[in-house]
């Protein structure tokens, strides 16, 4: 996770193609001039959500191992319970930005979407049953 971090840091962002129908090059120090001045609130973004994540996950199997081992909860319970309360936290944003049509998802993009859940819940399934072995 950190790693990852580290390369969207320093990552050089967006790369402005060249114009193949009027075989135009855009002037590079005009195009640098232009972004030094702007802050990228979303690189920024990336990298604080990137670094929550990682703390949450940690945080979170931290909890699982000590809740299966000391408490004898079901890793099964556990985290359908867990990934209802995020769901029920993530929901009304999708609600409200497909209303607003601020994102538009495509029906492969929302089919995706649900098997990439099922395929993260199945590995925190297991994650916390091996946590609760071991």
């Amino acid at each position: 996770m950190c790693i990852c971090v580290g390369l969207i840091s320093i990552s050089e962002g967006e790369v402005h193609g060249i114009d193949d129908e009027t075989d135009v090059h855009p002037d590079e120090n005009e195009l640098k001039d232009e972004e030094a001045g702007k802050f990228n609130w979303n690189k920024l973004i990336t990298i604080v959500f990137a670094l929550g994540t990682g703390l949450v996950f940690s945080t979170n199997s931290i909890e699982m191992h000590y809740s299966a081992k000391n408490f004898n909860v079901p890793a099964s319970m556990m985290n359908v319970d867990g990934n209802f309360v995020v769901g029920c936290l993530v929901l009304p944003f999708f609600i409200v930005e497909t209303i607003n049509g601020t994102v538009e998802y495509t029906t492969l993009d929302i089919i995706l979407a649900n098997v990439n859940i099922v395929c993260i819940i199945i590995a925190s399934t297991g994650l916390t049953a091996g946590m609760s072995v071991g």
